[in-house]
């Protein structure tokens, strides 16, 4: 999906579908490959993150414990993000405990966006996208 988006605030609703997989979304990517962008998933131990990606490395700049969320329960997730590159990072409007990084946290590696990406497998579920271009408390 086209979005121009890279400042502001994100959110959506996700529901992970099985065991031994990651659901992702790439709320701000300069491709269709989800590299160079700002990935958010729950991996397969069911920790939720945010990373910064390129096409050569990616690096956790906030993670959750694993186990923070259960399989097919769907989950309200909300990013804001400031022209100073605070990011932010709420589920269920609670704010996430950071277990590696921290939440708030600052990164400036992206600063535009051209298309939001999902990786999705059987089972996954990912509804109701909101765009804003100013930060909603």
């Amino acid at each position: 999906t086209l979005s121009g988006q890279a400042y502001g605030t994100w959110e959506w609703d996700m529901l992970k579908g099985g065991d031994a997989k990651t659901i992702t979304v790439a709320f701000t990517s300069l491709d269709q490959d989800m590299d160079d962008c700002y990935r958010s998933s729950i991996n397969a131990t069911e920790a939720v993150n945010l990373v910064e990606r390129s096409s050569a490395s990616s690096s956790v700049i906030i993670a959750s414990a694993g186990g923070y969320v259960n399989i097919n329960q769907w989950y309200h997730w909300k990013f804001t993000r400031t022209k100073a590159g605070v990011f932010t990072l709420w589920i269920d409007e609670t704010l996430i405990v950071a277990d590696n990084g921290s939440n708030p946290v600052t990164d400036t590696t992206y600063t535009t966006s051209v298309f939001t990406v999902l990786d999705l497998d059987a089972g996954d579920r990912v509804a109701n996208f909101t765009y804003k271009d100013e930060i909603q408390q």
